[in-house]
């Protein structure tokens, strides 16, 4: 594939930290400049820059898309913005002190409902993805929460992953009932990161020392495999995304540098590892992929890298 070669275009990244993909389009969370940047995943045509008063972003710092809706977390405005997936038009801002937000660090949403981890406050906020009311708050103390982080979902189970508990969470969707934690040397887990869910499998980051990506089977909650080494290519494994086949690990690296890891999800083996100057890797702390294509927020560099999936050739970093 090709590297495209389209005009300049202003996004607007901003220390970028978050990152979507739906639908053909991509999301991407701007915590220093407070927008949102939506462009076309096949063409890199923008669609939108979210940004105003209106929004009370406040250093927005993850993403959730739906069906109809994009949702974002405020890290330090202790709220989550809502607004039109088709329009980018503002639905509302829910905050309160009833919601307990805290330090909002991680959202995710199944089109019906919406969770809210709070890291500081050490609890999960469940709201109506209709019309913003509070279905319930699930507090540390009765599901072990120690600073919740990310957050995922398979429809029967929510995931949370404890980035100082060294432990992932595994909740009732339905009911909001704890159904177990995981934790314990064999999994691997050294402040978890990431969490995904694609089929019967779910895959954790843990992002310091060794870095390594766990495998379980969501169904059962039972260990596959833990994948680590420095064979396998990974160091501050900060998130990890999938389409099924393969899966893409970024590594944070440092301020200059990072790389992103694949690995097969059949057997777990390293494919390739992908780097280099012309990927423009810097703090490279959010994935997402969509149509064939992979999308690396770069944190340090203000820019998106776009590679192919299936051959991990580069086909654009986005600028400003």
């Amino acid at each position: 594939m090709a590297s495209r070669a389209t005009k300049h275009v202003h996004y607007d990244f901003g220390s970028p930290d978050a990152i979507a993909a739906s639908t053909g389009f991509v999301w991407v969370v701007n915590p220093s400049t407070s927008s949102v940047t939506e462009f076309s995943a096949s063409t890199d045509r923008l669609v939108r820059v979210v940004r105003g008063a209106q929004y009370h972003f406040n250093y927005p710092d993850s993403i959730a898309v739906d069906g109809s809706h994009v949702w974002v977390a405020n890290l330090y405005g202790d709220s989550v913005t809502e607004f039109s997936k088709a329009t980018g038009r503002l639905v509302r801002v829910v905050t309160g002190g009833r919601y307990r937000f805290s330090l909002p660090s991680g959202v995710v949403s199944d089109g019906s409902r919406v969770w809210v981890a709070s890291g500081s406050g050490n609890m999960v906020t469940e709201l109506a993805a209709s019309n913003g009311g509070l279905i319930r708050v699930m507090v540390g103390e009765s599901y072990g929460f120690t600073h919740p982080s990310a957050l995922a979902l398979d429809g029967a189970h929510l995931w949370v992953a404890n980035s100082y508990g060294s432990a992932l969470i595994e909740i009732n969707a339905s009911t909001g009932a704890l159904i177990g934690t995981i934790k314990g040397a064999a999994f691997g887990f050294s402040f978890p990161s990431g969490v995904f869910v694609s089929g019967r499998h779910l895959w954790v980051t843990s992002s310091a020392y060794r870095s390594s990506v766990t495998e379980l089977t969501n169904s059962t909650g039972h260990l596959v495999r833990v994948i680590s080494g420095p064979k396998v290519g990974l160091s501050y494994a900060e998130a990890i995304t999938s389409d099924g086949r393969h899966l893409w690990v970024a590594n944070a690296g440092s301020s200059k540098s990072g790389w992103v890891t694949e690995l097969s999800v059949a057997k777990g083996e390293r494919v390739r590892v992908i780097k280099g100057p012309a990927f423009g890797f810097r703090l490279p702390d959010a994935i997402a992929s969509v149509g064939g294509l992979v999308f690396v927020a770069n944190h340090s560099a203000n820019s998106v890298t776009e590679f192919s999936a299936s051959t991990g050739q580069l086909v654009r970093v986005l600028r400003n």
